[in-house]
């Protein structure tokens, strides 16, 4: 018996000493249809390539002021797969479950998805690489526009919760301090745009007229039409931008609101 306990122990340390961790993150958030939807993905990597995706739990943190609470029961959530778990053992025969949905606070969402085929394919399960794949697409439905989404994971609640393809062992460490807190309404447009010379010709400044709320950037282009690229030439001073245009080409220039 002391023998089997001490085995235990030294699989346990090798498994959390040398193990293969996994990470999750959001990604590709937008507002959409007339902003009364916040579309976004969660998107799963490892810190090592050679395994394979077995059974998940993922626990998501919403703004209730936003969102509204128990969005399961009160069929504000809707989720579909992501390429990561869309795989197919033969046609129609799929190798992960849909994702089952719970209220598991009145502001976290609890995610459980299963691979299929641990006991006799597990072989056959997706490959976890070490750049980030899409796991989940969610659509949030915003009762208040005026709030912030302010998402998290619940990270201590994921650990122990996700599994290689035998689902026996597991993904150690479990990374999901990724957040995603964005307005629930786009940018209004910076309004009062002018483009003023400066230092004797030097430089050029541009203002507007705009709100704390928003992050700004300059895009430009040699075109009026088309074209537009980030600068980061300038530098900002409150709502003005300031860059120097010595021995630069003919631009034109745009100013963008971002959350």
């Amino acid at each position: 018996m002391k023998k089997l306990l001490c085995s235990v122990v030294i699989i346990l340390l090798f498994d959390l000493l040398f193990g293969v961790g996994v990470i999750f993150t959001f990604a590709n958030h937008e507002l959409t249809e007339n902003d009364t939807f916040l579309e976004f993905d969660i998107m799963l990597q490892a810190d090592a390539l050679g395994t394979k995706l077995g059974d998940t739990q993922t626990y998501l943190i919403y703004n209730t002021s936003a969102f509204g609470d128990n969005v399961v029961y009160n069929n504000n959530v809707t989720i579909e797969k992501g390429d990561l778990i869309s795989g197919e053992i033969v046609p129609g025969v799929f190798l992960y479950s849909d994702p089952n949905l719970g209220d598991n606070q009145p502001n976290i969402i609890g995610i459980q998805i299963n691979y299929l085929f641990s006991d006799n394919f597990p072989s056959l399960g997706s490959q976890v690489l070490t750049y980030p794949l899409q796991l989940i697409h969610f659509k949030l439905f915003i009762v208040d526009s005026g709030q912030y989404s302010d998402l998290a994971f619940d990270d201590l609640l994921m650990i122990g919760q996700q599994y290689q393809s035998d689902n026996e062992t597991q993904y150690y460490p479990v990374i999901a301090t990724s957040t995603l807190n964005t307005a629930l309404e786009y940018p209004e447009i910076p309004e009062n745009v002018v483009i003023t010379l400066i230092n004797n010709g030097t430089q050029i400044e541009i203002s507007w007229t705009g709100s704390v709320d928003y992050i700004y950037e300059i895009y430009s282009s040699s075109s009026p039409y088309d074209g537009f690229q980030l600068n980061i030439t300038g530098i900002f001073l409150e709502n003005k931008w300031v860059t120097s245009i010595i021995d630069a080409p003919k631009l034109y220039y745009l100013v963008r609101a971002t959350n």
